[in-house]
């Protein structure tokens, strides 16, 4: 059998460095110990241990940096309530990596149905705990390639429970308004349960018809991120994709920053001029 090693192109291997000497940088020395757990008050939950550095967790998050700076305990144990151990565990992999796991061929259907999952409760929180736009984006951007990876949409289920903890302005939001509407116009992804959604939730109904007055003539696949030539070039669908998947699918997408939270003053949402977006982490190689 033939082993053959693949080489990272030069500029991801510079981009993988200026990251690790990012994160060395405010890292510091100092443990914290957190207890994570959805519901302390339901025995059969699961609860996790986790082992952060101290100064690498505050740099994340202003909400983070006031809960560590606030108890000058060095042996309090901190918790994290509302929060699944394998969500947050996905979040320290963020932490130490900057890099949010995707959804891949090498996971069971199953597997992939639980990242996706996963995914969408990962964005809720970091929206909870004010984190910045790039991580927001770069969720945003594993769950639309998973769900190009897996040919599917968001299930009824989820949508449901994104609406009931998610942000009135969450972008997530407008993303399964956007993902409904290509999925019951779209043969094969039409499901009853969304239409049972849509009946059941005032609050849906009124941002899909929103949604659909404004896109009604073009109805995009809101799961294709419309790439530039130069990301595309190294896009991998095996461990999903950071440079946009519609080079690969070959079907209309939407704007890759559609579903992105900009700063004030970048381009509005949907803004489409072939893509002079800046500012974007697609673009500053974060």
């Amino acid at each position: 059998m033939q082993l053959t090693r693949v080489e990272k192109p030069a500029e991801v291997l510079l981009g993988d460095e200026r990251r690790s000497k990012m994160i060395h940088s405010y890292m510091g020395c100092e443990i914290i110990t957190l207890k994570v757990c959805a519901n302390e008050n339901d025995p059969k939950e699961e609860v996790a241990i986790f082992s952060i550095h101290k100064d690498l967790l505050a740099h994340s998050s202003r909400r983070f940096a006031k809960m560590v700076t606030s108890n000058t305990n060095h042996a309090v144990l901190y918790k994290i309530h509302d929060t699944c151990p394998t969500v947050f565990k996905l979040f320290t992999e963020y932490l130490y990596k900057q890099v949010v796991p995707g959804v891949t061929h090498s996971l069971t259907p199953v597997q992939q149905g639980s990242r996706l999952a996963d995914l969408c409760q990962l964005y809720v929180f970091a929206e909870m705990f004010e984190m910045a736009p790039v991580f927001l984006n770069k969720i945003m951007d594993k769950i639309q390639d998973g769900l190009v990876v897996t040919g599917r949409v968001l299930s009824a289920l989820l949508v449901k429970k994104i609406y009931e903890h998610a942000n009135e302005t969450s972008l997530l939001r407008k993303f399964c308004v956007a993902s409904t509407l290509y999925a019951i116009t779209t043969p094969g992804l039409d499901n009853p349960d969304l239409k049972i959604l849509l009946r059941a939730s005032d609050e849906f109904f009124d941002e899909f018809t929103r949604y659909v007055v404004a896109t009604v003539k073009n109805n995009p696949d809101p799961r294709v991120r419309e790439s530039y030539k130069e990301n595309a070039a190294y896009a991998d669908m095996t461990n999903s994709s950071e440079g946009g998947t519609a080079s690969l699918t070959g079907r209309r997408g939407v704007h890759p920053c559609q579903f992105h939270v900009h700063p004030q003053g970048e381009h509005a949402e949907g803004f489409d001029s072939r893509y002079e977006v800046h500012g974007c982490y697609l673009l500053d190689g974060q």
